[in-house]
């Protein structure tokens, strides 16, 4: 056992030196014992200890809730509650300290190494569940902050260019600029989106609303979107669905949403000339898959794991110009799994990838009238 030191608060002195004596019995270093709030804070701020057992009631102005109360927020030390009262009123008023254990006296000396082990596993695992959270958050925003720079760098550049008269304004040229500015200005607005609605997502305040709709208009609607940026790569797009398949309840804008990225990620990392393949087809258990394969760079076995991760960027091996965030699919997956289905990927590095989408679908007999197709779900 490494030096953990336990800070004692116990205004009984022989109750404290038989804790005292147990806890030094058993490899921990006491550094003091305090009979009081005041002390017990005084303490902390002295001896910075591992963990801190706590009386409830204690001499002074101030009880042991208390003391607990700006200890953990000013320090973040684990405690535990060594108490001969356990009421309701009293175990109401510990709770809202946030203690890491609750132990009433007279207790076994087990169940206080118990709760020491465990509260000092507790505390080692927050620390670093935090360090974690920090780390995402510094990573997020240093990558946002890139990836916001980048469009915006390139609106000011062309923008500059045309305010102090630096282009040819011939018509050519001068549009060729403006659909550069827009083709810009609409990656930023893309990537604020996907920002906001992941976050959105991860609070759990996105609002599902499934309606009737019909599968085979809503995969067209979103292939002729995005039709102009294929051909501008050569690859078309075939769209194959099932007969049997028509009519689902879903939230039509959270599928257009799943399609739009899988199919724009696809024109993406095709080669030229290569073809986009969308297929639907119901798969029995009132549930639906869609697929959307292309035959470009494909994906490396190592990276498969990262590639519905927000920000985690997959090196392309064979195509330059191909750099994201990854946001698209991680709010893909999200969105997904909010709508009670799953996503995955099937990849051959040089071969192309197949994207799956596997959502849940209601026929339309079951519906019992058009008010519950308009339902709001909110998750």
């Amino acid at each position: 056992m490494k030096d953990i030191s336990i800070l004692v608060v116990e205004d009984e002195t022989i109750t404290a030196m038989d804790i005292q004596t147990t806890l030094q019995k058993s490899g921990y270093r006491i550094p003091t014992i305090a009979s009081s709030a005041e002390e017990a804070i005084d303490s902390v701020k002295k001896y910075k200890p591992h963990l801190v057992l706590m009386d409830i009631v204690l001499k002074g102005k101030m009880d042991g809730i208390e003391a607990a109360n700006i200890i953990s927020k000013n320090y973040h030390i684990p405690i535990i509650f060594l108490t001969a009262y356990n009421d309701d009123d009293t175990f109401g008023k510990a709770k809202l300290s946030m203690p890491y254990a609750y132990l009433t006296k007279p207790f076994q000396l087990r169940d206080l190494q118990m709760a020491i082990e465990l509260s000092l596993l507790k505390h080692q695992m927050d620390n670093q569940l935090a360090k974690e959270r920090d780390r995402i958050r510094n990573e997020f925003l240093a990558t946002i902050s890139h990836e916001l720079r980048t469009p915006l760098n390139g609106i000011i550049g062309l923008t500059e260019l045309m305010y102090f008269d630096k282009i040819d304004f011939s018509p050519k040229p001068y549009k060729e600029y403006l659909g550069d500015i827009l083709s810009c200005s609409y990656h930023l607005l893309r990537l604020i989106n996907h920002v906001l609605d992941l976050t959105k997502v991860e609070a759990g305040k996105m609002e599902i609303h499934p309606v009737l709709i019909n599968l085979h208009q809503m995969i067209t609607e979103v292939r002729n979107t995005l039709l102009a940026l294929a051909e501008k790569n050569s690859n078309p797009i075939h769209v194959r669905i099932d007969p049997q398949l028509t009519d689902v309840i879903i939230d039509p804008d959270r599928l257009r949403e799943i399609l739009y990225n899988y199919l724009s990620n696809a024109i993406k990392f095709s080669l030229p000339k290569q073809s986009i393949e969308v297929d639907a087809y119901s798969i029995g258990n009132n549930q639906f898959q869609i697929n959307v394969k292309d035959h470009g760079i494909g994906i490396a076995k190592e990276d498969l794991h990262d590639v519905f991760i927000a920000f985690k960027q997959i090196n392309p091996k064979t195509k330059k110009g191909t750099q994201g965030t990854g946001l698209g699919l991680a709010l893909t997956r999200r969105i997904t799994e909010m709508l009670g289905g799953s996503v995955g990927v099937k990849s051959v590095l040089g071969q192309g990838s197949t994207f799956y989408v596997i959502l849940p679908c209601k026929p339309r007999k079951n519906l019992k009238n058009k008010k519950t197709t308009t339902a709001s779900l909110s998750f």
